[in-house]
């Protein structure tokens, strides 16, 4: 089987991050989703997989994690095995070329978590020097390429019972990780630079831009200046379980309760309420995609939901009707060309044609997987319980 080229993902990562969260091209960053967005417009995937279709490898992992792949190079994607491991595997054989555990910092176990949630659910995200990981039990861990460790240290215990979930997150200079505070640290060092009062959520700090300077937003709706921690807003919006979403200087907060803001055009300006609305289902694990001017949604129960992006209307709704129970669909919709992916729990993804109403292209399954997945070219990477996977559509 041919191998694609991948060495352009580095020019293609750029590109995305630049477009929604505002980067320089010194800045270059991976992580959750890739960039946040959940958007892989030049992506080709294949639309129809199974465990003996489409499939390029596949790689039993040590243990099972509900982290993202990070595809960082050509030759090195990042992922996470329970309870403390992280793992550099090649993107082209599936191969495991290195693998830290970081045991020896803290242990896990003893730190409370829920069986669905463990103690990797964090996405690493990296630069161009070092990948940078988090996990439940509050050890956060810089590593090279090669991984080497660079430092790692225990940051702060999570605050509750239910383990922690929200991903690490780089701007201004500096390393953002969200415990029981949001925290910032030197990505070369791991020394504490500013330390803000933040109620901890299970969804992740994301960072764009206003003005020019990086900000921080988390998911109750806090903002700060990533640089030095300067509170700039508080409340803005409120998630407990997923992720705020930017995209053309609006962020948005998507769930039972939703919520889209204006950011202002200065970093001492104010931040304009556009709309709020109601969406159908209890909880939204998942986090959303928005795609020409709509906003794809799905609750823990498999309600799928368009709202319009300007006005939060809700365009169409519809159950998917998996028949997976109550907290199903824990990864976040994505979009990769021009088509949307929905996994659930179960293993089963649906692929979706984008647009005002529900036009279901195909239906797949593998193992069960919390994940969300990577796109790059003709290839989709998953992260399942047992394996990582790369499927691969035949040109």
């Amino acid at each position: 089987m041919q191998e694609p080229e991948l060495r352009p993902f580095i020019l293609s990562a750029l590109i995305l991050a630049a477009v929604s969260c505002s980067v320089s091209a010194q800045e270059v960053r991976i992580g959750w989703r890739t960039d946040g967005s959940g958007r892989y417009p030049e992506a080709d995937p294949p639309i129809r997989w199974s465990p003996g279709e489409s499939v390029a490898w596949k790689t039993a992992m040590p243990s099972w994690s509900n982290s993202s792949p990070v595809l960082w190079t050509g030759a090195l994607m990042i992922v996470c095995s329970e309870p403390d491991q992280v793992l550099g595997v090649d993107p082209h054989r599936g191969s495991i070329v290195w693998k830290q555990s970081l045991g020896d910092v803290s242990p896990a176990y003893g730190v409370r978590t829920h069986r669905s949630n463990g103690y990797t659910s964090q996405t690493p995200v990296a630069d161009r020097q070092r990948i940078y990981t988090l996990f439940g039990s509050g050890v956060v861990a810089a590593h090279t390429l090669e991984g080497k460790r660079v430092w790692a240290r225990v940051v702060e215990r999570p605050g509750h019972g239910w383990g922690h979930s929200a991903s690490p997150a780089l701007g201004g200079g500096r390393l953002i990780v969200h415990m029981t505070d949001l925290i910032a640290l030197d990505p070369a060092t791991g020394k504490e630079v500013w330390r803000q009062p933040a109620k901890e959520k299970f969804g992740s700090p994301v960072v764009t831009r206003i003005s020019g300077e990086e900000i921080v937003i988390t998911p109750a709706g806090d903002v700060f200046r990533a640089v030095d921690g300067k509170p700039l807003a508080r409340g803005i919006g409120k998630l407990e379980y997923a992720t705020p979403v930017v995209q053309e200087g609006v962020v948005y907060f998507i769930e039972k309760k939703a919520k889209a803001v204006k950011l202002p055009e200065q970093i001492d300006g104010a931040f304009e309420t556009v709309w709020t609305a109601r969406v159908n289902g209890s909880r939204h694990y998942s986090s959303p995609v928005i795609h020409n001017g709509l906003i794809y949604a799905i609750s823990r129960e498999e309600k799928f939901s368009i709202l319009d992006a300007k006005t939060g209307k809700l365009v169409f709704e519809k159950d998917l009707d998996l028949g997976e129970g109550t907290n199903s669909a824990y990864t976040s919709i994505t979009l990769a060309g021009d088509k949307l992916f929905v996994g659930t729990e179960s293993g089963t993804t649906v692929v979706i044609k984008p647009g005002g109403t529900y036009r279901e292209i195909a239906r797949n399954t593998v193992e069960g997987f919390r994940s969300s997945p990577v796109f790059f070219g003709n290839r989709m990477y998953l992260r399942a319980f047992d394996h990582l996977y790369c499927f691969e559509k035949q040109r």
